[in-house]
């Protein structure tokens, strides 16, 4: 059972149901729930609303190749992937990508690339995706053309304030790693910080 965190719920479940628009950053210590937090409210979601959920948190990522094996869910079926995503919600474990598809993708802009028109064609359906990337800071030096991180933030960033395709959830516990990002990324404006310390959303 799922204890004392309705109001939290509430704050994340309303942050969802608005369009997407900010970067929502969830930080708690080690052992404070985040993760349970998240699945919790991603299993709680109507269909309309597919989860991707991504856990960094025991994989060892040294480059491009691990970062697809960790995003990328390689699926064999023929079935459409929209179709596919739209029967298995409401979590998946990763982003769908069929085994031919993943064979063209040569590096992490093809990557982006993807995601970017996978959340597009679901937002053509009257789905609004819900990227949930776990203890996102273990790969806070990774280089892949430059430092990867800023990419991915790039990419966040075209997904919540500028398309508005998909709600982005960064979840750690590294206090250290979000201001670092924060100022790193030019991310003032972009974010919003929810801590299960304070229990409050707090924008920066």
């Amino acid at each position: 059972m799922f204890f004392n965190r309705e109001s939290e719920i509430e704050k994340i479940t309303e942050i969802i149901e608005n369009e997407p628009n900010m970067i929502n950053f969830v930080y708690g210590p080690i052992n404070s729930g985040k993760t349970a937090l998240m699945l919790e409210v991603a299993n709680k979601l109507p269909a309309n609303f597919p989860v991707f959920y991504v856990n960094l948190r025991w994989h060892s990522i040294r480059g491009y190749s691990d970062l697809v094996e960790v995003f990328m869910d390689i699926r064999r079926s023929k079935m459409d992937i929209i179709q596919e995503i739209i029967k298995l919600t409401p979590i998946l474990t990763g982003i769908p990508v069929p085994e031919d598809v993943i064979k063209e993708l040569k590096g992490a802009d093809d990557l982006f690339k993807y995601l970017l028109r996978l959340f597009k064609d679901l937002k053509s359906q009257g789905r609004t995706p819900v990227l949930i990337v776990d203890e996102l800071q273990k790969i806070g030096d990774l280089k892949i053309n430059g430092l990867a991180l800023y990419e991915l933030f790039n990419l966040f960033i075209a997904l919540t304030k500028e398309t508005h395709l998909s709600h982005v959830f960064v979840v750690t516990s590294d206090s250290l790693f979000i201001e670092r990002v924060y100022g790193e990324t030019m991310l003032q404006g972009r974010v919003t910080i929810f801590s299960l310390m304070t229990s409050t959303g707090i924008p920066p």
